[in-house]
């Protein structure tokens, strides 16, 4: 099941009807101007994906983590980890309803909607019961309000990875996220979740490998002083273009082994999924084809 071809709500006009050369100069100059994100994803420019639609975060789920789980006897239990939650805590809610002692919610900057209003809707509406909270409450008793429930938000990036406790994680996920990771943090950062995972431990991740503003790979063809500028990453238009064999390499060493890998093929008409057993198996499946995107099962060994 992938999301991002399910009944999920319509993307902005401003992303469908502007030519990419218009829409990744428009994104250039926005992040030149340095304007609030929340501005811009009002205005339909940017997004952190769509977890604030409980319907489509249910999904997600499904994906990374209830389906993996079901396949490979794993029950919810333990400490579950999200990398990236985008604009919404809703799998800190999913997470422990599935059965999660904890959940870690990880991400760079505070993108996620904490108003009070919208997280005791949040809750109430995945089945936490009636939320005990007041309505001028500051982003900080919301922060303690969900930690009560479990639910611990950071967002220092890789440097909030660094704060969890060896072997304590036992399940971990990111949903489109690992592309927009500096290339030059990469590395360390999936270290980083090796290191926290217990062994027997899964890990899932979609990557996705086209550009944000051709739906191709132009970005490719950019220079690395464009592409691995401070404008092109304050613009929302930065993905580290690493190739799916890269990241295959990156999860092996640092103590993963692939359980199942799907790849959607960029030059398939229709587009199609194909499941992969092996890391040997993708290398061996015409690997230099353009992927469209991929999404990694790994297991901590």
């Amino acid at each position: 099941m992938n999301p991002s071809k399910s009944n999920a709500r319509p993307r902005h006009w401003v992303k469908q009807r502007i030519p990419w050369p218009a829409k990744f100069a428009i994104k250039l100059l926005l992040g030149a101007t340095r304007i609030n994100y929340r501005l811009l994803k009002r205005a339909g420019v940017v997004e952190h994906g769509l977890m604030e639609d409980a319907n489509y975060a249910r999904r997600v789920f499904e994906l990374h983590v209830l389906a993996p789980a079901r396949q490979w006897n794993s029950a919810p239990d333990g400490v579950l980890l999200e990398i990236g939650p985008g604009d919404s805590i809703v799998t800190g809610v999913l997470g422990r309803a599935a059965g999660f002692s904890a959940v870690n919610l990880i991400d760079t900057s505070a993108f996620a909607d904490l108003r009070v209003a919208t997280v005791v809707r949040l809750l109430e509406t995945l089945g936490s019961g009636p939320q005990v909270l007041r309505s001028k409450a500051s982003p900080e008793e919301v922060l303690a309000h969900l930690r009560s429930h479990g639910i611990h938000y950071q967002t220092e990036g890789a440097r909030s990875l660094t704060t969890i406790a060896d072997a304590t994680v036992r399940h971990s996920f990111s949903n489109t996220v690992l592309q927009h990771v500096y290339a030059c943090e990469v590395r360390e950062l999936i270290t980083q979740l090796a290191r926290v995972h217990v062994r027997g431990g899964l890990s899932s991740h979609r990557i996705n490998f086209t550009d944000h503003f051709s739906g191709g790979f132009r970005h490719r063809q950019l220079p690395d002083w464009l592409m691995e500028s401070h404008l092109i990453k304050r613009a929302h238009l930065y993905t580290n273009r690493i190739g799916p064999l890269q990241y295959l390499e990156l999860f092996e060493r640092a103590g993963f082994v692939i359980r199942r890998l799907t790849v959607n093929f960029f030059d398939a008409a229709p587009p199609d999924s194909v499941d992969l057993s092996s890391g040997a198996e993708f290398r061996a499946a015409n690997a230099e084809r353009p992927v469209r995107d991929a999404t990694y099962l790994l297991q901590r060994v």
